[in-house]
């Protein structure tokens, strides 16, 4: 378009709109006397006359006069439509008519907007960070600060660019140097390793690099060392001696002669192997095929192991329509590709081949769009690098053959968890030595089969050396991959069998367990010295294997907060490390419960405060020192102090009796009737009476009430002492609200806190559930809300005002205040939902801009969304932000906060691209998990039947339809829903509101 003749047409606007605007100023002054605001008449004065007034005058000609606000025609170009990862793109946009450059048109990227502008030629250099398909668009708002409207102001046809991977001699170099770094983080992370190193010694020796011999050496010895103090026996499940015999072979050390002891002879006992499910038949065969071992005949064996047998039962585990699992349910990317790998050598059975070719259908149905996987509900490096192992195996190259439509694939997929700062792998956001083992035999297995060298489990390349290190000794056994045992292992010297006694050790047996896939150490034996505590043994065994440890101190003894880098909070919010003894879940920080030789010590992670892993109240009834020690330890020591001085020392403490404590008749709460003074209502309940009232499985919740105006409701989770880990019976949990009038304001002061015998508090939290409290507020305002006061700042929290009560949730103790100031803004007057606005503003849940405006029609961004939503549900971020481009910005805490309550993820492992504007389709799925979070049970919303029902992603279609029911988004007036448009400002208050009071938070 002419520049000269657009600019005329703006003139043109610009003179008819003040002759039409002076007279109805005019009007206005007259007729809105008490008015103070002459903005807002003039605002509203041209809106009414507008219509009258181009009646009366006649408009231009069309080829005249186009409005200001019609988006401007024009396209986009690009030179090529597929580019490799890390090339520039070079993007041009100008309008179609004129050709003239459009400049500082923001680019977007898949419907976000980049950090890419266009400059004064129309041009913009793109970097990409992710491989797949792309759409490049781009957007420009008027730079006019008359023009309220702050629409798009250009139109184009989007373009779709491919991003691929770099060429495949650039990835095998890139491999090359990956597998180099990665091995020598194993090695400096394990200097010395021992039995529990595999996968370590997998990953290194297979690749044949220059790793010196007496590495491999000083993990044989450690292996040797622990068969022959446990007599050749391994506790723990048989996969152990599955793993064991594949390290061993490949570091071409014999398994069937380990000290004496065969290992080969634990493979024959088919009802041990199979104990552990699908997972102990698919390593029993993968270990024995590793040098095409046979399985040798063992007397006082019945059921002995067949690989016939194997194969069998791996095949009648596949889930229907392919694909097999630990258990029962949805396919697992992992097992699947471990099953293929143990399959391979029997591919020419036809059941296995058919299970095979459905297991590879499957893997590829679960690929992600950016060629990875996803396991337990995460993404990961693990699943590909075992897929990778399986491809490898069967000849298919990762990197030509298994991609997504947009060219995405595995192998890069894997390189977004490497950090190749630290040359190591990622999980979880952090750098992991078991991530890194499987990434880095995963590369291996694809380096060998690029090489044309046997596979990574075909180990028959490998030469055996005696236990004086003579190599040469190997010769391949005879192979039956058909079934059958196919001979048996020669006896061994009968020498062998005498053995001098061993020394009997101090030991106890140590496990570490994250999840049934996740073990950083199985049961092992540790020394255990006098005087020694479940953490000392915990510390020197974590040093020991080369295990992360990370604690604090509290009031009640050292803390475990994380164990081979998975932490507390890591997988949602009831998650963190628990510690069994003998079967026992004991009361008592680990620093200060003693062990004994012959003790069996677990530490196991729990996703459900202990629910999974059967630590919960119910189950605890055991938890009192064992009979031997309790009964004969206390009445001898201390036979008259208890009954004389406990209750001399407590009624000066606490109430002379215990609170009354009775039972709801649903079973489902315990009532505490409180005392009440000075405005205060108090409960202190005894560590006893905690924990017998909240044993019965049914009860949900702890309730503190004066019975009138007061009502204190407590998850059981959040007190329960099992899980609090709270040493012995000697505190009292105390919980209280005191309302009382302060400077003119009321305020609400809440605590829930554990107090010592020596009169120490510490303050506890809720972390997934609410505790929720009413207060009876006597004559209260139909316009009070309550903020709670958090170094010296007003914060939101979620809370109704019910018939003179006010209704309040909270995760933390704090003072709460009552307010009635209004809050508004200056450009609102108009806006579609005005009164939605300040509700939310009064709330302090959506704040304005210093000029003091709201900008209802601005887009939303990423982090706004994450710090309104983190507000309106009164949540706090418990740890630094992993998102790097979240840091240092004001939203850095409420985007953490908002992950941590799983609310919403980054688009990656350490990114959340906060200033990425969210679309409508985007906000649905935003509300659906909000009263996900809340636990609200919605129910089935049924189909929608908008006119572009098509554009609305698959992903999200649910989403929207409960919205739609829900009336919380209903969709345009023109019948759309416009799931690819971005929501504005306005629109964001709606959605926000209109949830939260669905959910009963407001």
């Amino acid at each position: 378009m002419n520049l000269m003749k657009r600019w005329l047409q703006i003139v043109t606007i610009f003179i008819l709109t003040l002759s039409l605007l002076a007279p109805a100023a005019v009007k206005a002054e007259g007729q809105q006397e008490g008015t103070t605001t002459t903005e807002i008449e003039y605002e509203k004065t041209v809106v009414v006359n507008e219509a009258e007034l181009t009646e009366e005058i006649t408009p231009p000609a069309v080829d005249a006069v186009i409005p200001v606000n019609e988006p401007i025609a024009t396209e986009i170009t690009v030179p090529n439509q597929v580019i490799t990862l890390g090339e520039k793109l070079e993007v041009t946009i100008n309008e179609k008519d004129s050709q003239e450059p459009v400049v500082d048109a923001i680019i977007l990227i898949d419907d976000q907007a980049s950090s890419f502008k266009t400059d004064e030629n129309g041009q913009a250099s793109i970097e990409f960070e992710t491989i797949g398909e792309h759409k490049i668009s781009a957007e420009k708002y008027s730079q006019d600060s008359t023009n309220t409207n702050e629409s798009n102001i250009i139109s184009l046809v989007p373009v779709t660019v491919v991003v691929t991977s770099a060429p495949s001699q650039n990835i095998m170099s890139e491999i090359e140097v990956v597998i180099g770094k990665a091995s020598q983080y194993l090695i400096d992370q394990y200097p010395t390793p021992g039995f529990f190193r595999e996968w370590t010694m997998l990953a290194l020796s297979r690749d044949n690099n220059s790793i010196p011999k007496s590495y491999f050496d000083t993990y044989y010895n450690d292996v040797l060392d622990q068969l022959q103090k446990n007599n050749g026996t391994l506790v723990g499940s048989y996969t152990e001696y599955s793993r064991l015999i594949i390290a061993l072979t490949a570091i071409g050390k014999d398994p069937r002669n380990v000290g004496g002891y065969n290992l080969l002879e634990k493979m024959a006992d088919y009802d041990k192997v199979i104990a552990q499910g699908v997972n102990g038949a698919i390593f029993a065969l993968i270990a024995l095929d590793t040098y095409r071992y046979e399985i040798p005949q063992v007397g006082n064996v019945t059921n002995i192991t067949t690989r016939e047998k194997l194969v069998d039962y791996i095949v009648k585990k596949e889930i229907p329509g392919g694909g097999f699992a630990l258990s029962v349910g949805t396919p697992d990317p992992d097992v699947t590709a471990m099953a293929i790998q143990a399959l391979i050598p029997y591919k020419g059975q036809a059941d296995a081949n058919k299970a095979i070719v459905q297991a590879l259908a499957k893997l590829k149905e679960l690929q992600k769009e950016n060629g990875g996987y996803d396991s337990w509900g995460r993404e990961n490096v693990q699943s590909p690098a075992q897929v990778l192992v399986a491809l490898s195996a069967l000849g298919i190259d990762a990197d030509k053959e298994f991609l997504k439509n947009n060219g995405a694939g595995i192998i890069p997929a894997m390189m977004n968890f490497y950090d190749h700062e630290v040359g190591a792998f990622k999980q979880s956001n952090r750098i992991n030595p078991m991530a890194t083992e499987q990434a880095t035999y995963g590369l291996v297995a694809y380096k060998r089969f690029k090489e044309g060298k046997t596979s990574l489990y075909d180990m028959r390349d490998v030469e055996f050396e005696d236990d004086l290190g003579n190599s040469g000794g190997g010769t391949i056994p005879p192979t039956n991959p058909d079934g059958g045992n196919g001979g048996t292992t020669p006896p061994t010297n009968p020498e062998d069998d005498i053995k001098p006694p061993v020394e009997a050790y101090k030991d106890v047996n140590l496990s570490i367990t994250i999840s049934s896939s996740e073990v950083p150490l199985s049961t092992t034996q540790i020394e255990v010295k006098e005087n020694e505590t479940v953490f000392d043994v915990l510390q020197r065994a974590t040093t020991q294997y080369g295990i992360q440890l990370n604690t604090r101190k509290t009031g009640y003894g050292v803390y475990v907060v994380g164990i081979g880098g998975v932490n507390e909070f890591d997988r949602g919010p009831l998650s963190g490390w628990m510690y069994r003894v003998n079967g026992v879940f004991p009361n008592i920080s680990a620093d200060n419960f003693d062990v004994k030789a012959g003790d069996n010590i677990e530490w196991l992670y729990t996703s459900d405060l202990g629910e999974d892993v059967g630590g919960g109240v119910e189950e605890d009834n055991s938890n009192k020192p064992k009979p031997e020690e309790k009964p004969e330890e206390k009445p001898e020591e201390k036979p008259e102090e208890k009954p004389e001085e406990k209750p001399e020392e407590k009624p000066g403490e606490t109430p002379d009796e215990e609170p009354n404590v009775s039972v709801e008749n649903d079973g489902k709460d315990v009532v505490v009737i409180g005392e009440t003074k000075d405005g205060e209502t108090k409960a202190t309940i005894s560590a006893a009476s905690v924990k017998a009232q909240l044993q019965n499985q049914t009860t949900k919740k702890l309730v503190v009430t004066d019975g009138k105006n007061v009502r204190i409701e407590v998850p059981k989770a959040m007190v329960d002492p099992v899980k609090l880990a709270i040493e012995g019976d000697d505190y009292n949990l105390v919980i209280s609200a005191k309302q009382e009038e302060v400077n003119g304001q009321t305020t609400i002061d809440v605590k829930i806190v554990v107090q010592t015998s020596d009169g120490k508090t510490e303050a506890i939290k809720a972390y997934k559930d609410y505790v929720k409290v009413t207060i009876s507020a006597g004559d209260i305002a139909k316009d009070t809300v309550l903020l709670q006061l958090v170094d010296g700042k007003y914060q939101a929290v979620p809370h109704r005002i019910i018939d003179g009560q006010i209704v309040f949730q909270t995760k933390t103790n704090g003072i709460f205040i009552v307010s009635t100031k209004n809050i508004s803004f200056n450009d609102i007057n108009n806006a579609f939902n005005k009164d939605e606005i300040e509700f939310l503003a009064k709330r302090h849940v959506v704040t304005g801009r210093e000029d003091g405006s709201f900008a209802p029609n601005e887009s939303v961004t990423r982090g706004q969304f994450a710090a309104i939503i983190a507000r309106a549900l009164g949540l706090q971020a418990e740890n630094e932000s992993q998102f790097s481009d979240t840091k240092g910005k004001w939203y850095a805490d409420y985007v953490q906060a908002l992950y941590e309550a799983g609310i919403t993820k980054g688009t990656s492992v350490d990114t959340f691209n906060p200033e990425a504007k969210i679309t409508r389709q985007q906000a649905a799925a935003f509300a659906t998990r909000i009263l996900d979070y809340v636990n609200h049970q919605a129910t089935d919303a049924g189909a929608t039947n908008y006119k572009d029902q098509a554009n609305i992603s698959k992903e999200f279609q649910e989403s929207v339809a409960l919205v739609k029911s829900l009336d919380i988004m209903s969709g345009k007036e023109n019948g759309n829903f416009d799931p690819r448009g971005n929501l504005t400002r306005a629109q964001l208050v709606k959605v926000v509101k209109r949830t939260l009071v669905i959910a009963e938070m407001m």
